[in-house]
């Protein structure tokens, strides 16, 4: 996992990420997760979860978009955001046919013997139960179980670049390979057309529905586009790529503006933010709010169980009085502890941050995703967030700036490298002189 922040006033965005990944049961600290997005224009980019995209590492593609896109600019950040979401969708050269094919395979085969192990499940409970099962309950238990999966696949949104018609396209053009899959994980069950249908079905909705597991990457792009005076931030959710669709969900776009001063968002491991902004861990608030909730819901029984001498009628008048006034006074309880908070923890950190210059964002930043490392490293929690911690700095004048960078190689044996990077600047500029001069 992984712990990344950015943090926005109207002067600079801060972006600061951790450098563990985890590898089944071994966890490296020096992944790089914090990259510039252009060369030449105030954008960076993080990511976090997964580290690769269809067997492409994020890094590799965000540095061959860079280059791509080293003459590109645009007036806003969710103009950035969108062009990148663009050349994932139609960079054949890293995605092609047979690595979106494989993605489908494995996505499809995972989720069929994942209903395997339901049907598996189920038979076992009912011949437990009456030690025998015939092969007429096992087909009922099939179309059962798939009617299930097929009805909470229907009751999700489908994501942005999909559509009914996609879906339909995809069961059609996918329907051989289909057939293969489901004669490969469920061969061995009788499957009435009405079933096969609905796994069908199934399997276009793994990518076409707003429903994501685990195997997901986050992407966070934030900065400035060239008509922005402050700074913006926009998040998504990317799982796969099939002709041209992406699997996605965007999960935020903010931007700073005189009304809206700051904006501080943790990504993924992001527990030890909310208690230093609320002054209290937010599972634990969660947990008072809701005993409080269930204390208020108990009282009123036990309180009407001591009252001797009254006739049903009345006890259920006085429980029904007592219940109301119990949720009543929850509801005070809650939302006074919300003003408490907001009060003396969450606006007086907001009222700082709004007046932070660039290097004490930048160490408020860093601050904070440490504060997540050493909450993992002393406890029993796997370290599943630690390593160095990158920490760019992005402002309207000075661009994206590097305040921590961890390098696996030293600089000054490597000058080549940054002669290299730089050169590629260099070349746009002395482009876009020429063509002013002949304009």
């Amino acid at each position: 996992m992984t712990a990344e922040i950015v943090i926005m006033n109207k002067s600079a965005v801060a972006l600061a990420a951790d450098s563990a990944v985890t590898s089944g049961s071994k966890i490296y600290s020096s992944v790089n997760k914090l990259f510039a997005l252009s060369k030449t224009q105030p954008v960076g980019v993080m990511f976090y979860n997964y580290a690769d995209f269809l067997g492409v590492p994020w890094e590799s593609i965000i540095k061959i978009y860079r280059d791509i896109a080293i003459n590109e600019s645009f007036a806003t950040l969710k103009e950035y955001f969108d062009h990148f979401l663009l050349y994932l969708r139609n960079a054949e050269d890293l995605f092609n046919r047979q690595q979106q094919q494989d993605y489908v395979d494995s996505a499809v085969r995972s989720y069929f013997e994942l209903i395997k192990g339901d049907i598996n499940e189920e038979v076992k409970k009912v011949f437990d139960t009456q030690n025998k099962i015939s092969q007429t309950e096992i087909n009922k238990l099939v179309e059962q179980i798939v009617a299930e999966h097929h009805q909470e696949w229907k009751s999700f949104d489908f994501v942005p670049d999909w559509s009914p018609f996609h879906l339909e396209d995809f069961i059609w053009q996918q329907e051989d390979n289909l057939d293969a899959l489901l004669k490969e994980v469920l061969g061995n069950h009788s499957l009435s057309l009405k079933t096969l249908s609905q796994l069908k079905e199934i399997a276009g909705m793994l990518f076409a529905k707003n429903y994501f597991g685990s195997a997901y990457t986050g992407v966070v792009i934030a900065g400035f586009g060239e008509k922005e005076t402050f700074p913006s931030l926009c998040s998504c959710m990317i799982e796969g790529l099939i002709d041209h669709k992406l699997k996605l969900r965007i999960t935020q776009c903010s931007q700073i503006s005189p009304q809206n001063r700051v904006t501080l968002v943790p990504f993924a491991q992001g527990e030890m933010v909310g208690t230093f902004m609320e002054g209290i861990e937010p599972t634990l608030r969660e947990d008072i709010y809701d005993y409080v909730t269930e204390v208020f819901e108990e009282y009123p029984e036990i309180v009407v169980s001591k009252i001797d001498g009254l006739p049903d009628s009345a006890k259920s008048d006085i429980l029904t009085e007592l219940r109301k006034a119990g949720a009543e006074v929850s509801t005070r309880f809650i939302q006074r502890v919300g003003q408490v908070l907001r009060e003396r923890y969450i606006n007086p950190v907001i009222q700082a941050t709004a007046v932070l210059p660039k290097d004490e964002l930048a160490s408020m930043a860093e601050s904070l995703v440490n504060l997540t490392s050493i909450k993992r490293k002393f406890t029993l929690d796997a370290e599943t967030v630690g390593g160095p911690v990158d920490v760019a700095v992005i402002s309207k004048g000075d661009g994206f700036v590097w305040v921590k960078r961890k390098s696996y190689f030293e600089p000054h044996l490597n000058l080549r490298h940054y002669s290299t990077y730089f050169s590629d600047i260099l070349t746009k500029w002395s482009n876009q002189n020429e063509r002013t001069k002949y304009d």
